[in-house]
């Protein structure tokens, strides 16, 4: 593999904190094949084993752990992208309209 893309992250994060591939499929509503294989191609990619197995859960290594705090942090920072991008959208259809409504009253009088 390449590259690696968002999903990546989302589904090993998701793993992470639920604890299996399972629970994770439910949360995300995503066939447990599909993230199975993502979680195995972000492995091969980083070369290194993300987790163990405990019985049925599967449980961090401790390269897993640092990789879901740059994991968590990512997610965060897309989240905050998207609260400031929909402020702006937001922002700029009020000052769109504002100007319309302004330019539509200079006209009638």
């Amino acid at each position: 593999m390449k590259w690696l893309n968002y999903h990546h992250l989302i589904y090993f994060k998701e793993i992470a904190t639920q604890g299996s591939i399972s629970a994770a499929s439910k949360l995300l509503n995503v066939g447990q094949p599909a993230l199975s294989s993502q979680l195995k191609q972000f492995e091969n990619f980083l070369g290194i084993d993300l987790f163990v197995r405990k019985g049925r859960r599967l449980v961090l290594t401790d390269a897993g752990r640092i990789i879901l705090d740059y994991a968590l942090k990512i997610n965060e920072l897309r989240e905050l992208e998207e609260i400031t991008v929909n402020y702006y959208m937001v922002y700029t259809k009020r000052i769109i309209e504002n100007t319309a409504l302004e330019i539509l009253l200079q006209q009638k009088f």
